[in-house]
């Protein structure tokens, strides 16, 4: 797994799948209005004032910095956003953040995904942001998202980020942010968009093709690529891995594996435990499903890759029950025929059931090594006061714009 990896001030790393992330003891009262007893001379916020604020000014690292400094410091905040039922107030401002990651520093980004983390890892919040349909976003300029869920935005800018980082900044610590929250979210999707559902498979793909030339260098080198001793990067304890991505060729593989396996436990928590509201994932699956055969008898990925043939086999029967000639099939009668056929789907019956694959944030024990050359450069890029940045001893060399 990718449990332990560590960056921006914190680990991400795996729990089991009987705990839960908190209490529900707000129940979305507001705290300010809730009766709740109050030190004197404490000031009194309203939960939904400031909640309502904060969607209106999440446009730079200081707002980002302050929501995620609410969210983990602050439970009772936190367990008033998970129950609001208008949490694109917040989220659709933080994706659009995601979107301009090319214009980010790495700071930022880390903020940001610490952030969408740390919500994935409630149930509920994970169930509802697929259930709220976005009309239109205009900020998304690869293609016109018309009527797609939050939950399938939030999947193509975690895929879509994953693949700016593989090719920008190659940073191990991002990919297990963007992976860890999307295993987190994979058992409680539904109506996964046509869009998102192809990210999905598509992420795989370059994740795979990556991981083969790896293997292949490795294997020309007489290196055993299947050796659990070059194992680095997402396992262990994260020490000297966030800038991993481009190290030596051993190290890169099992890197690229863990990740790998990661894409191949999102994709079975899908199909195991959310296949019936989620026809479009097997479309995806069916179109590119000769992407997962070199797979098939690779010892860290085939138990999942056979859950997924188990699962494709019983969707081509129930293709070719249909009884139709190639060129009758539109992609509006196979999407029928899924519907149709994962509405009698019991994942029980047709793959393994494993646990599910759930991961948290953690703060690491010396936060204040990331956070306070953080915010004093913020001080220093946003207080009006002219600094001398090769005076201030904290930050980087470079005077640090949020890089540091």
């Amino acid at each position: 797994g990718a449990g332990g990896s560590g960056g921006a001030g914190g680990t991400v790393s795996m729990r089991g799948a009987g705990e839960r992330s908190g209490s529900r003891g707000m129940d979305a009262i507001d705290a300010a209005e809730s009766g709740l007893a109050f030190a004197p001379g404490a000031i009194r916020v309203s939960f939904s004032h400031l909640y309502d604020t904060l969607g209106l000014c999440l446009v730079d690292d200081r707002s980002t910095l302050l929501l995620y400094s609410l969210l983990h410091g602050n439970t009772s905040f936190l367990e008033y956003c998970l129950v609001r039922q208008d949490m694109d107030t917040v989220m659709l401002p933080l994706m659009e953040m995601l979107y301009n990651a090319p214009s980010r520093t790495p700071n930022q980004i880390y903020i940001l995904l610490i952030i969408v983390l740390i919500l994935s890892q409630d149930a509920s919040f994970n169930a509802n942001i697929h259930k709220l349909v976005v009309r239109d976003v205009p900020w998304y300029k690869e293609r016109m998202l018309r009527d797609t869920t939050l939950g399938s935005l939030l999947m193509v800018l975690l895929i879509r980020t994953v693949k700016y980082n593989l090719s920008k900044l190659r940073d191990v610590y991002l990919h297990t942010n963007c992976l860890a929250a999307l295993a987190n979210m994979a058992p409680h999707c539904r109506d996964m968009s046509a869009y998102a559902a192809q990210r999905l498979v598509s992420l795989f793909d370059m994740l795979a093709r990556k991981y083969t030339r790896l293997a292949d260098a490795a294997a020309a080198a007489g290196l055993d690529v299947l050796a659990p001793g070059a194992e680095g990067g997402s396992g262990g304890d994260g020490d000297g891995d966030r800038d991993g991505v481009g190290g030596g060729a051993p190290a890169e593989m099992h890197i690229f594996a863990d990740f790998l396996r990661i894409v191949l436990e999102i994709i079975n928590s899908t199909l195991t435990y959310a296949l019936p509201k989620n026809p479009e994932v097997v479309y995806a699956l069916l179109h590119r499903q000769e992407l997962f055969e070199p797979f098939a008898q690779h010892p860290r990925f085939s138990e999942l890759v056979l859950n997924i043939k188990n699962v494709l086999a019983y969707f081509n029967r129930s293709m070719d029950a249909a009884g139709m000639d190639a060129a009758q099939w539109t992609t509006e009668r196979v999407t029928e025929v899924i519907t149709a056929a994962a509405a009698k789907f019991r994942a029980e019956s047709h793959v393994r059931v494993f646990q599910e694959l759930r991961f948290t944030y953690e703060e690491e024990t010396s936060p204040e090594e990331f956070f306070v050359p953080y915010v004093w450069s913020l001080v220093c890029a946003h207080s009006g006061v002219p600094w001398d940045p090769a005076c201030i001893a904290l930050l980087p060399a470079d005077g640090g714009d949020g890089d540091g």
